[in-house]
């Protein structure tokens, strides 16, 4: 929107009451010349609109009023008076001035008994200025009475000076309308009517550069409700032309150029074009700088370049540029507009330090806006939206229902009061349906669920031939990716959502390192998390480690408390344990607990989001403890599982989450200490989370498989062969609700042959054999494309039993599945410590593979297990460090690897080492 200040339209001059003549120069003569002072009055007038000097237009108001006395009933040297207190009024924003020009105008109005369009118009404009400083709307009433009037009588005249300037005012009067309602015919009259203003006016008519900049509002009004790019390449046009028409040292530029600044950067949001941004802020640096300090629109152009500094922080990340639009906001009389502005300001300071003193200032600063309007429709759904999301803020903090339950009301207006064919429609829809996620969360009512679904499949489908703003996009792909959580994924879906992010993330990539830039990198790395949980594609799973070391990266300079910060540390965990499940590596499993670590310490206690981190915590340090069996990492995590079951309300969603971990952990110590207590609890805990669980739960299948292997122990425990079929039906149980393609698969696969097998064992029935043969297999098969630990746990197994049995053949591919896998964990290890580990792994099963050969018969076969397990695991090490450096302090090493691959050499009639078979498609 344009300012009141540049709408002044005075082309005719009009009158006043004398008992307001008052105001005299020093330099005005007792007995003046009238020529003379109409002469110093036009001339101040015209200094004024050359430089702004607020002294040459209270001369100018001087000298009309003295002209007003002498002739007091010339309606064009009276209305004169009136046009100059409107230009101080736009310099000073006094509103005497405003009460005084009314006054005048109408005055002249009554010397020309109503029937002059000039003074109807000066009239007309007077009128729509006033309401917009009162917001008295029966003022706008009567000026859109009194300009339409001017119009008809313009237009009979043919004044091609006039016609252009009454269209132009009747076209603001429209568009006053148009906010006031949001009836969008009161915007095509405006539109209409400044399209017609410019079209009709001279090239060089002194009003042009006014009718352009007024056109260029409308035309960016109907692009924020439309979204046709169109439309505001036309605006930006007007504006450049209105700029480019303006004289250099015009009061009007410096908030024409604020203009221009707003449009870009709203093209900049919308498309995303860098160089849009750029000259945003130059073209704003250039308004505030060419602004009067006493200037009635200075603070609006103090918000336009606060405004398009904050976007580049949120581009480029340059903590100067925020502190900067902060401190362009931080003064008294801000606007409703600037106050949102500066909530939004706030809100990215709180984002960056984690200081619960910016977020509070931020909720201030949103109330005040709120409550100084008396009702939301003042500060509109964006700024609404905006309170609402301080306050959503908040309850990630404190875990406050009353900051959910207002920030999910005010978001409820927001999403009704927004046009239904905007583009930030799918954006409040999208913010309303997380709230209410959130709320489903702490209070596990299924209608907040629904509502929410029905939400984000709205925002996917609405406005779908718009094009969107980078955040829109964002949210979109949010609301889709949200979507096919809650109603099951499918591939195709994921894909296109990732697609989506990609988009986001990939133009100027290289000149986009700001917040905005790593939200869109989390939002990546989750749909990519998502895809590789349902394919097991270790390309996902890569990409996303990578797009959440990015987003780190992007928020380098955040501090230690910042919510995005923390997100990026746990999402990047998340993705690092899952790597550490596939392919064994130490470093990750390291990583993934010291980076949790850091996400609880920066999680505030009274936070909803800090049972899911100290639960992803709990989880890595129980994976460690499996790995390394340090007893203190399994302490910790009961602990913490124990803590958050006690927090957790009981018909909260994750709950059954935290009991399947607690239950895990009682598991593992019970392995450990044998207390048959903790079995008990354990199952116990197993029945609780199952049953608190919904039936289509995307986690059933797993807490179901944790559950029988639970029953498993029990059944080693007690002997009670009940058990053992229990736990049977529960891993084929669990097996079936995984998607084919899950990465999980060879976990379940595994438990299911040992479980066939122990009742073979017992039994002696075929079908458990054949049963528990083809579960190991797949397992094997499975896992070395998906997860070489679990790989290497069921071919272990499988060789084992196949021992036991006597049976060669079982056993031989067994043990070549293991010794397969075994080098894929190898060769993923990057420290030196975690391959010595791997290394005293290598031994004892190279030794299982040498007595499953000899079964078999074949002597050569059991030598070259023998030795190619050490021999080229060593071969590994030595082809990073060399021989050279270790001949010199370990030759006894080195010659024993000599002599084992020259054996092994012989044996396989080679000269190196021994090839190693790796399945299609597996990475290292």
């Amino acid at each position: 929107m344009t300012d009141p200040g540049d709408r002044i339209i005075c082309v005719n001059p009009g009158a006043k009451d004398d008992k307001d003549m008052a105001l005299f120069n020093d330099d005005i003569p007792a007995e003046p010349d009238l020529d003379d002072l109409i002469r110093r009055a036009d001339a101040a007038g015209e200094e004024f609109a050359e430089t702004g000097d607020v002294e040459a237009a209270t001369l100018a108001v001087q000298l009309w009023e003295q002209i007003s006395l002498l002739v007091p009933s010339d309606p064009d040297l009276v209305g004169e008076l009136g046009g100059a207190l409107l230009e101080r009024f736009g310099v000073l924003g006094d509103g005497d001035d405003l009460d005084y020009a009314l006054r005048v105008y109408r005055q002249a109005d009554v010397i020309t008994s109503h029937g002059d369009p000039y003074v109807l118009n000066n009239l007309g404009n007077c009128l729509r200025t006033s309401y917009a400083h009162t917001d008295v709307r029966s003022l706008l009433e009567e000026a859109g009475e009194v300009l339409t009037l001017a119009a008809e009588l313009a237009l009979d005249d043919d004044d091609d000076d006039l016609v252009p300037t009454v269209l132009d005012n009747l076209g603001l009067v429209h568009f006053e309308r148009y906010l006031i309602d949001h009836d969008t015919t009161h915007l095509e009259s405006s539109l209409a009517a400044h399209h017609q203003a410019v079209s009709r006016g001279r090239p060089q008519d002194s009003n042009r550069p006014l009718h352009l900049t007024n056109l260029g509002t409308a035309l960016q009004e109907l692009f924020d409700l439309t979204g046709e790019a169109g439309h505001m390449t036309e605006a930006i046009n007007a504006y450049r032309q209105a700029i480019d028409l303006t004289e250099r040292r015009s009061p009007d530029l410096p908030l024409r150029l604020a203009n221009l600044s707003g449009s870009l950067l709203a093209r900049h949001r919308r498309l995303g074009d860098l160089s849009d941004l750029t000259e945003a802020v130059s073209s704003a640096e250039r308004a505030l700088a060419l602004s009067p300090s006493t200037a009635a629109d200075r603070g609006r152009q103090m918000h336009t370049l606060a405004q398009a500094l904050v976007t580049r922080y949120e581009e480029h990340g340059d903590p100067d540029d925020l502190a900067r639009g902060l401190r362009l906001y931080d003064r008294e009389g801000l606007s409703q507009h600037a106050r949102i502005g500066y909530v939004n300001a706030l809100l990215a300071q709180y984002e960056r330090s984690g200081d619960q003193r910016e977020l509070r200032l931020a909720i201030q600063a949103g109330e005040g806006a709120f409550h100084a309007g008396h009702e939301q429709s003042i500060i509109g759904p964006t700024g609404t939206a905006t309170l609402a999301l301080c306050l959503m803020e908040q309850f990630g903090v404190d875990g406050s229902r009353h900051a959910l339950d207002r920030a999910i009301e005010l978001l409820e207006f927001a999403v009704d009061a927004v046009a239904p064919r905007s583009p930030a429609c799918a954006d409040q829809q999208g913010n309303l349906a997380v709230a209410l996620i959130e709320r489903w969360h702490i209070v596990g009512d299924d209608r907040d669920l629904e509502r929410a679904q029905a939400l984000f499949d709205s925002a996917v489908t609405r406005n779908g031939s718009l094009p969107p703003t980078m955040g829109d996009r964002n949210n979109q792909a949010l609301a889709r990716l949200s979507r096919s959580r809650m109603t099951g994924q499918r591939r195709e879906e994921l894909t296109d959502v990732i697609q989506r992010f990609t988009e986001l993330v990939t133009p100027g990539g290289e000149q986009r390192t700001g917040p905005r830039r790593g939200r869109y990198l989390g939002n990546l790395a989750e749909a990519l998390n998502d895809r590789y949980n349902l394919t097991g594609d270790l390309h996902d799973l890569q990409k996303a480690i990578a797009a959440r070391r990015a987003q780190i990266a992007a928020s380098a300079h955040f501090g230690g408390a910042s919510s995005m910060r923390r997100d990026a540390f746990q999402g990047l965990a998340d993705a690092l344990l899952s790597r550490f499940d596939r392919s064994g590596v130490d470093a990750d499993l390291d990583e993934a607990v010291s980076r949790l670590a850091e996400a609880v310490e920066a999680t505030p206690p009274q936070s909803p989001h800090r049972a899911g981190v100290v639960n992803d915590w709990g989880n890595a340090l129980r994976v460690r403890y499996r790995h390394l069996n340090q007893i203190s990492d399994l302490e910790t995590a009961l602990s913490a599982f124990d803590d958050l079951v006690l927090r957790t309300p009981p018909t909260a969603p994750d709950l059954p989450v935290y009991l399947d971990n607690l239950a895990n952990a009682l598991v593992n110590r019970y392995e450990r200490t044998q207390d048959p207590g903790d079995l008990d609890r354990a199952l116990d805990t197993y029945a609780e989370a199952l049953d608190a669980m919904p039936a289509r739960s995307s986690d059933r299948a797993r807490v179901i498989a944790n559950h029988a292997g639970a029953v498993w122990f029990r059944w080693r425990r007690d002997g009670a062969d009940a058990d053992l079929d229990h736990a049977i039906d529960l891993i084929r149980s669990a097996l079936n609700l995984l998607p084919p393609t899950s990465p999980s698969r060879p976990v379940y696969l595994n438990s299911a042959g040992c479980f066939l097998r122990d009742r073979h064992t017992r039994s002696d029935a075929r079908a458990d054999l054949r049963e528990a043969t083809e579960a190991f297999r797949t397992a094997c098969r499975e896992g070395a494309l998906t997860d070489a630990l679990w790989a290497l746990e069921a071919a272990r197994n499988w060789g084992r039993w196949a021992m036991a049995r006597q049976a060669a053949p079982d056993a031989v591919e067994a043990y070549d599945h293991a010794l397969a896998a075994l080098r894929q964990v190898f060769t993923s290890q990057l420290l030196r410590a975690h391959k010595e580990n791997w290394l005293r792994v290598a031994g004892q099963l190279a030794a299982e593979a040498a007595a499953a050969k000899v079964m078999a018969g074949d002597l050569a076969q059991a030598v070259l297990a023998l030795d190619s397990g050490r021999a080229a695991l060593l071969d590994e090490a030595l082809q990073r460090h060399r021989l050279e450096p270790l001949s010199s302090q370990r030759s006894d090493l080195v010659a024993r690897f000599a002599a084992a691959s020259t054996t092994i050499a012989t044996l396989s009639g080679s000269t190196g080492r021994p090839p190693i078979e790796r399945p299609p498609g597996q990475f290292p």
